[in-house]
């Protein structure tokens, strides 16, 4: 008999391995609450300021991946007040490597090695 627990693999395996690296591989995730104070908003235009605010704060969550389309989203709207309310948010975003072309290197340095102002620029 294994001691683990159901679902999951034995200890000391290579399955039980490969499900701790898996783990730290996802990134813990929170709830996110927006809240954003407002002056008097008109009763009959809350519907659609509070469901521009939390598309809003889809779009952009999303464009920084730190949460999936299905992840759930609740906006409220008050006279006074814009609030969404976004489920399990990664706590941080992926790793990304960014390329970006500069200079040629000749133009970049100078005959001592110091940048020139073509790097700087």
């Amino acid at each position: 008999m294994s001691s683990a627990a159901p679902g999951t693999a034995a200890p000391g395996t290579a399955a039980s391995l490969h499900q701790a690296r898996a783990e730290r591989q996802q990134p813990e995730r929170r709830d996110l609450l927006i809240e954003l104070g407002t002056e008097e908003l008109p009763p009959k235009a809350l519907r659609a300021l509070g469901e521009a605010f939390g598309e809003g704060i889809r779009a952009a969550l999303t464009r920084a991946q730190l949460i999936r389309p299905p992840d759930a989203l609740e906006h409220f709207a008050t006279p006074r007040r814009l609030a969404v309310l976004v489920r399990r948010v990664a706590a941080r975003q992926p790793d990304e490597l960014v390329r970006r072309r500069g200079p040629p290197l000749a133009v970049s340095f100078d005959a001592a090695g110091a940048p020139t102002r073509a790097a700087t620029a």
